[in-house]
């Protein structure tokens, strides 16, 4: 009898945790909501045909004229500053790297702007991107 106890206990627990980790990650999707249409901007006045301004004239000032010396050589350094370059760092510091970002919505295959199902983080660091909605990273 001790045996067939334990078994059940153990199917039980099972079936328990299998319902809860069903439950967190699945659930019906919320019906879709209207987007409100885009506003659609009618111009106020007409477009002309002829340019509004007055053209700029030519420069009055006449060129000046080449040099007539030679130029002399000069001689060149004996030793050459090297490039500073930034730290690899502060070059990749970005301000999208602050921290994580809640995602309000995103567009879907359609086109449409669509709001996310679970609540979705994105996180930017070293040039990758990484999130998490609900049960889902990416």
């Amino acid at each position: 009898m001790y045996h067939r106890f334990r078994n059940k206990a153990f199917l039980i627990v099972a079936v328990l945790a299998i319902g809860l980790l069903l439950a967190a990650c699945g659930g019906s999707a919320p019906a879709p909501t209207a987007q409100p249409a885009a506003p659609t901007e009618v111009p106020t006045v007409a477009p002309t045909e002829a340019p509004t301004e007055v053209p700029t004239e030519a420069p009055t000032e006449a060129p000046t004229e080449a040099a007539t010396e030679e130029a002399t050589p000069t001689e060149a350094p004996a030793e050459e500053a090297a490039p500073t370059e930034e730290p690899a760092e502060e070059a990749a510091a970005s301000p999208l790297e602050s921290g994580t970002w809640q995602v309000a919505e995103f567009v879907a295959a359609d086109g449409s702007a669509t709001a996310p199902v679970a609540d979705a983080i994105i996180t930017f660091q070293n040039g990758q991107i990484t999130g998490n909605g609900g049960c889902n990273g990416f």
